[in-house]
């Protein structure tokens, strides 16, 4: 059922970007982003690189701010449509609240808010600390996209019942409701790769033959040496 014919002409370079492309497409089309003037995605791994990639593709013209952990994949992100690149590095909330003119309020046990924030985040991450932080990061009455998948953990909801942030989990792919249309995720990713809409320079950072297996795992699992976005077996 998740099979699909490959288009002509499109190299298997694009080809295996199909899937990840498509998690990150859902996840742009799950929220509302007619009102939305700033976007703040967090992470920029080869999911939160794909949200940039979309939702440029996906027509959304308004600012789009990305929170990288290392300096390549800034500029790989900044290829692909994002504004600005944010020091993930840094003190985050004081680089939003820099960024979008808000201001940090001291609150109990240690915790901070933010005043101020973007209408849309997504946490391309799925740790707890990026969740609880996206949900900090998002204006009131904002909408926080969840894409980034991971285990229990200790999140702050403050800003779902004080802020009134409405929360939009996205999982996978699906059947798509896009301009008037009802299309499959892989089968829009494929047309839109196919006419050039869909940008992916820089996705696919490495490539290894398959008795190389070590330094590929090598690489896919400490970036910050190798500046891998994502690897990949090549045969042939």
């Amino acid at each position: 059922s998740q099979l699909r014919a490959a288009p002509q002409g499109l190299p298997d370079e694009q080809l295996i970007l199909t899937d990840p492309l498509a998690c990150s497409l859902h996840a742009v089309l799950r929220p509302e982003l007619t009102d939305a003037g700033r976007v703040l995605v967090y992470g920029a791994g080869v999911l939160g690189l794909g949200v940039v990639s979309a939702l440029r593709a996906a027509g959304f013209a308004g600012t789009v701010d990305l929170l990288a952990r290392y300096e390549f994949q800034g500029r790989v992100g900044l290829a692909l449509g994002a504004d600005a690149v944010l020091d993930a590095r840094a003190d985050r909330l004081e680089a939003v609240a820099g960024r979008v003119g808000g201001r940090i309020v001291p609150g109990h046990l240690g915790r901070r808010s933010l005043v101020g924030g973007y209408e849309v985040v997504f946490d391309a991450v799925g740790s707890a600390e990026s969740f609880s932080e996206s949900l900090a990061m998002t204006a009131a009455g904002g909408q926080m996209v969840l894409l980034g998948t991971t285990g229990p953990g200790r999140v702050d909801p403050t800003p779902v019942w004080f802020a009134e942030v409405r929360l939009v989990g996205a999982y996978g792919r699906s059947v798509e409701s896009f301009q008037g249309r009802r299309v499959h995720t892989y089968d829009l990713v494929l047309e839109w790769l196919a006419t050039g809409r869909l940008r992916t320079a820089g996705l696919l950072s490495h490539t290894f033959a398959l008795a190389d297996y070590r330094a590929a795992l090598a690489a896919a699992t400490a970036k910050a040496d190798s500046q891998c976005i994502k690897a990949a077996f090549a045969f042939g």
